[in-house]
């Protein structure tokens, strides 16, 4: 069988996306109308300030970060090696928590602590505190953001 591309394929292609655009549109505009724009406001004023945080948050998590991430790469040929066992599919992943702990761990010391011994009293000290007052906020969006990009670059070389 021969296959061809024939340019009329892609009006197909150009209906299904303009489609899927208006229903997005659509149901955007639903979620708007229905949404009180003023308890979004004042749930995007509460700040949750962190509280303090030891020193040794930072050299602990990149020690589980090491940690879990040589045991979650191990636990499958120690699986199949040493117990004659293939484990479903995502058991696995659960050897990887370690690593997720100590990502958070170190994100927090970054936060509260910083890296640097030298002690600046004034320079960064509006954005230093300001990433201290809105702490968690914070965090939880590096948080996201590493795991996003962690995971970008594992899909960008990744070969089946």
């Amino acid at each position: 069988m021969k296959f061809i591309f024939e340019p009329s394929v892609l009006y197909f292609a150009l209906l299904y996306s303009l489609f899927v655009i208006l229903i997005l549109f659509g149901m955007g505009g639903r979620f708007i109308r229905q949404t009180n724009i003023i308890d979004i406001v004042n749930e995007a004023r509460k700040a949750e300030p962190i509280k303090a945080v030891p020193l040794w948050y930072g050299c602990v998590g990149i020690g589980l970060m090491i940690f879990g991430g040589v045991l979650g790469y191990l636990m499958p040929s120690f699986f199949v090696r040493v117990l004659h066992w293939y484990p479903p599919e995502g058991f696995g992943a659960i050897f990887y928590v370690p690593l997720f702990i100590g990502l958070y761990m170190i994100l927090l010391h970054s936060v509260v602590n910083g890296w640097s011994r030298k002690h600046k009293h004034y320079k960064n000290m509006i954005a230093t505190s300001m990433m201290k007052f809105q702490g968690r906020q914070t965090v939880r969006n590096m948080l996201v953001m590493t795991v996003l990009l962690a995971g970008a670059y594992f899909a960008m070389f990744y070969s089946p």
